[in-house]
């Protein structure tokens, strides 16, 4: 027998079990009409249906059961996944077009080099290698500590203390703003 015909006999004989089932995972017609096709799409392009074949040549109805079950949890993980966003013309209605501040990123450019003169000329070699690692490779306070197996309180307390370094400085030069 072909995968067709073993899914035609399926279907004629226990079409009303499987809608039943369908239908119990997705309490509605129309949901389960589509489960249950997918259910025959998959059979149907399984290569072999002889591993599921009892002897009496009727497929396996607890395997049936189990892809059912399979496919209704995989759409619904995929449902959950999916994100709808409307989009309204009213969302650009009241943006207001910011101009480019050349003040701004002047400002951050000077700041950007005071930091680095800070960390390359006036820190201690091992506060600016720490903050330097932190900061350019992402780690946090524990990843730090795991990679490098200093102690937890001896990070913090370097990061705290260049931080607060750095800040003063930027504020003797008058490029550092409280209200960031």
């Amino acid at each position: 027998m072909t995968n067709s015909e073993r899914v035609q006999l399926l279907y004629n004989k226990h079409y009303s079990w499987l809608k039943a089932v369908c239908f119990n995972f997705t309490q509605s017609n129309a949901e389960s009409e589509d489960l249950l096709q997918e259910v025959f799409l998959q059979l149907l392009e399984m290569k072999n249906l002889e591993k599921i074949i009892y002897d009496n040549n009727d497929l396996n109805l607890f395997y049936i059961f189990k892809i059912i079950k399979s496919k209704f949890l995989n759409n619904e993980k995929t449902k959950k996944k999916l994100v709808i966003l409307e989009v309204n013309e009213s969302i650009y209605e009241n943006t207001e077009s910011s101009e480019y501040s050349y003040e701004g990123d002047e400002n951050t450019e000077k700041l950007l080099q005071l930091v680095n003169e800070v960390l390359d000329n006036e820190l201690h070699w091992f506060d600016s290698k720490l903050i330097k690692t932190y900061i350019d490779e992402e780690h946090s306070i524990q990843s730090l500590h795991e990679c490098t197996n200093i102690s937890r309180n001896t990070i913090f307390n370097s990061l705290t203390k260049s931080k607060k370094y750095i800040k003063q400085k930027a504020n003797e030069k008058g490029l550092y703003n409280k209200t960031r």
